[in-house]
């Protein structure tokens, strides 16, 4: 299981969606299935949460994934 450190704009942006009554319950899924870090966890957030990595730019070798099917709400 990996340690997750929590950026500071990561804690404000699931506090204001708190604060809206968002249902921040499929945040909170797939932030566990990263923590967990098994190959089942991984397979999941690729299906699942089209989990891929990014290229260029600030975020080069970062992975994203869409948290919920409401759109554009994706975890970086």
């Amino acid at each position: 299981m990996l340690k997750v450190e929590l950026a500071p704009t990561y804690i404000r942006d699931v506090k204001k969606l708190r604060r809206d009554h968002v249902n921040t319950n499929p945040l909170l899924e797939v932030t566990h299935l990263i923590a967990t870090d098994t190959f089942m966890a991984k397979s999941i957030l690729k299906q699942r949460h089209r989990a891929h990595a990014l290229k260029g730019g600030q975020y080069a070798g970062a992975y994203e994934c869409h948290v919920d099917n409401a759109g554009d709400w994706l975890l970086i």
